[in-house]
């Protein structure tokens, strides 16, 4: 019989500078855009100007290696549902975006082929590389392909819609019943990789 596995503390994987980092690289430049600072904690950090937010963040579950995540979104719910009456006043009726579909990656945002499309394999691990990445985030990426999108929050929209609908297409694609042998697999190879990040994270 299987032990049961032990319950996984992931504040212990957290890092003491993402925050920091993250609004000494950020806060000057969204406020001259505008934005105010709405959240800030240990893995993410909110920006938002009515009707657009954009969140940078990360998964503790990823240490040590983080990737770092860039969001996009609406500020609420009725922000998409004017911007998709306008899109489709013309045309079919437009389609119903479930709660939790109201933003999209950036990365969705930035052309496959364009290298700044792979922004998330910009690791860090530490204060010194994540202020070595926090400016081409900011320059490179934020501003390059956030900017134009936050000014134009019908083109945001139009982009949550596509990316919705890919969503459902994808999980069609993908009604082929999982094998659980493979699952179960991955998930205790998963929960032994996350426990030796948080064990390691505690003896430093």
């Amino acid at each position: 019989m299987r032990e049961p596995v032990p319950e996984l503390d992931w504040s212990a994987l957290a890092t003491d500078y993402f925050e920091p980092v993250c609004r000494a690289t950020f806060d000057a430049y969204f406020e001259r855009q505008g934005f105010r600072l709405v959240k800030s904690d240990a893995t993410a950090v909110r920006y938002g100007c009515k009707p657009c937010w954009l969140e940078l963040h990360h998964y503790v579950e990823d240490a040590p290696r983080f990737s770092p995540m860039l969001t996009i979104g609406l500020t609420r719910r009725w922000s998409l549902t004017q911007s998709l009456l306008r899109m489709f006043r013309r045309g079919p009726r437009p389609p119903a975006i479930p709660a939790g579909f109201d933003s999209i990656g950036l990365w969705y945002a930035i052309p496959e082929s364009e290298v700044q499309a792979r922004y998330e394999l910009w690791l860090f691990s530490s204060r010194d590389e994540l202020e070595a990445i926090g400016p081409r985030l900011r320059d490179d990426i934020v501003d390059v392909y956030a900017r134009p999108l936050w000014t134009d929050p019908d083109r945001l929209a139009t982009l949550i819609v596509d990316r919705y609908r890919s969503y459902l297409e994808e999980r069609e694609r993908d009604r082929q019943p999982p094998d659980p042998r493979k699952g179960f697999a991955f998930l205790h190879q998963r929960e032994e990789e996350i426990r030796r990040a948080a064990q390691s994270a505690q003896d430093k």
